[in-house]
């Protein structure tokens, strides 16, 4: 299998998932970051595409879901929560939770600009008894 035909090669690019979805997860596990980059903007066309094959899996790249999660780029959280978390049939593990809790009840300025905080909540909300923290709804 050639990993260069799981990821997409340009933003025009969507026959990639035709090669993805024949692919199991572990196999995919070397290609994860990269598929994750390219759901950076929840606007291109790939992004739902790899949402929707990764979402049963959300556990099992947990590390890589937190990476994102902790960096400076909003959006990506954003869109990362959103289209993947939110939207994943499957419990989001103990780790994935908390920082999803940190990001609700301690937000930056920017993410709440970003409304990264909302969909924080919107996912403590689905998966969790809230409040997981003294806050009320951001």
């Amino acid at each position: 299998m050639n990993k260069s035909n799981l990821i997409p090669k340009n933003k025009e690019d969507v026959e990639f998932i035709k090669e993805l979805e024949l692919q199991s997860i572990e196999k995919v596990k070397e290609v994860i970051e990269e598929l994750l980059e390219w759901m950076q903007d929840g606007n291109w066309p790939q992004a739902s595409l790899i949402a929707n094959y990764l979402k049963p899996h959300l556990n099992y790249f947990e590390k890589e879901i937190i990476n994102v999660l902790n960096t400076n780029d909003d959006m990506w959280k954003y869109w990362i929560m959103k289209s993947l978390v939110l939207n994943s049939n499957e419990m989001p593990s103990k780790k994935i939770l908390d920082k999803i809790s940190q990001i609700c009840y301690n937000p930056t300025q920017d993410e709440k600009e970003s409304e990264v905080d909302i969909v924080a909540y919107e996912i403590l909300n689905k998966y969790t008894s809230l409040p997981r923290s003294s806050k009320s709804e951001p």
